[in-house]
């Protein structure tokens, strides 16, 4: 007996087939006894399977023994996973059971045996395996995303914290300009009131007055530095603003220029089509031009034929003129007998229509006489008059000659054919 599969192997697995009995009636009926195979599982087809998880072997016993359906199931010890089938083992004495191994693809390699499809059990395990593959992939995209958004947020921060460092710097040198500045004024002022330490008291007021505009062009230098700074604040702002500017301005420029290089390079093709044609009707013209050339020598050659042939070609007019009157008269000679031989018809078939007339009130005539008691005689009925054949109308003589020719002999010659 052949088969198309074949038994699985694991030693993680076990198979319980169940065993069966016979009853009064001679038939097989399960039992709640089963048959353990250690190594085996799922040897019925995959779509007979059924897989359960979080089972004991118990429980999978009293879920077989439940569905009537179900002759066996595969238990895995680790995973605690039941493989439920609708097959059971069968086996008996005389029989033997072999697999077929695949055919080595070089020779002298090992028999290997065939690859088998997943079952059940393994198939749900590796779906689980790639939804929770893809979930890490996702979570890795996402904290990838995460991380790039954060790289860009510091970016952007250092650039602004170098940004406001030069700027401070800035302001630190201006500060201690005006603080050098200071001091040397102090240092001056120092001077200034040791040599004057003798005349201080002559010169207290003038001293007073000038501490006085001293400590106030000081409170305007303060209040010019802050102003300084705030318009050194503003003008970095601006300036940022600028340079946003400046490339919003520039992408517009790109654009444009790509635009218009889109519309140079239709114009270019416009013109080139254009050229061509231009040329294919100069090419046109210069064909017309050669064929009226040989128009034109063609003429030559006739008007300086023509002047030789005068004489020839007056005289083949004289032949076709001749031609043409002799059939013109046959023409009109035709046409006179023609109409002499409808007038004829017509004069015959207006005779006959009279006399049938004529016969037909003789008759009416004869019909209205009272009957009288004398029998006629053969001889005595009414002759009726018999309208007699008319005669043939004589054929009308024909002219000698055509109207406007004078030749009489090829006239008559015509009317004797």
């Amino acid at each position: 007996m052949w088969a198309t599969g074949s038994l699985r192997y694991s030693s993680q697995w076990d198979f319980y087939s169940k065993q069966f009995e016979t009853n009064a009636f001679g038939k097989l009926v399960p039992t709640n006894g089963y048959f353990r195979f250690q190594g085996l599982f799922s040897i019925d087809q995959e779509q007979n399977v059924k897989a359960l998880k979080d089972k004991s072997a118990n429980d999978c016993k009293e879920l077989c023994n439940d569905d009537p359906k179900c002759m066996s199931f595969s238990f895995h010890q680790l995973d605690h996973a039941c493989l439920m089938g609708i097959a059971k083992v069968r086996y008996a004495k005389g029989w033997v059971y072999y697999e077929r191994n695949k055919r080595p693809a070089k020779e002298g390699e090992q028999w290997a045996p065939y690859p088998m499809e997943l079952d059940a059990y393994h198939r749900s395990l590796k779906s689980e395996e790639e939804k929770t593959m893809t979930l890490f992939a996702e979570r890795d995209r996402k904290q990838r995303i995460s991380r790039e958004k954060k790289e860009g947020v510091v970016k952007y921060k250092m650039n602004h914290m170098e940004k406001k460092r030069k700027r401070l710097d800035k302001e630190m040198q201006v500060k201690g300009f005006a603080r050098e500045q200071a001091r040397k004024k102090w240092h001056a002022v120092k001077k200034e009131r040791q040599a004057d330490q003798d005349a201080a008291a002559e010169k207290g007021k003038f001293d007073e007055a000038f501490h006085k505009q001293a400590s106030k062009n000081k409170e305007l230098l303060h209040k010019r530095k802050v102003e300084r700074s705030v318009k050194l604040n503003f003008m970095s702002k601006l300036n940022e603003k600028e340079h946003k500017k400046d490339l919003a301005l520039k992408a517009h420029i790109a654009t444009v220029k790509a635009r218009q290089t889109k519309e140079i390079s239709e114009k270019n093709q416009v013109i080139a089509e254009k050229e061509r044609q231009q040329k294919l009707k100069v090419k046109k013209q210069a064909g017309g031009m050669k064929t009226q050339a040989f128009k034109l020598v063609i003429e030559e050659r006739k008007f300086k034929s023509k002047v030789k042939n005068t004489k020839r070609v007056k005289q083949l007019k004289k032949v076709q003129d001749a031609e043409r009157r002799k059939q013109w008269d046959v023409a009109d000679a035709t046409q006179r007998l023609q109409g002499k031989e409808k007038e004829a018809k017509r004069k015959i078939k207006m005779e006959k229509e009279a006399q049938l007339v004529q016969l037909k009130l003789a008759n009416e005539k004869a019909a209205k006489k009272p009957a009288t008691n004398k029998v006629p005689a053969i001889d005595d009925k009414p002759k009726t008059k018999v309208p007699t054949k008319p005669a043939k109308a004589k054929a009308a003589k024909l002219q000698a000659t055509a109207p406007g020719n004078s030749k009489r002999s090829s006239t008559l010659r015509t009317n004797r054919r």
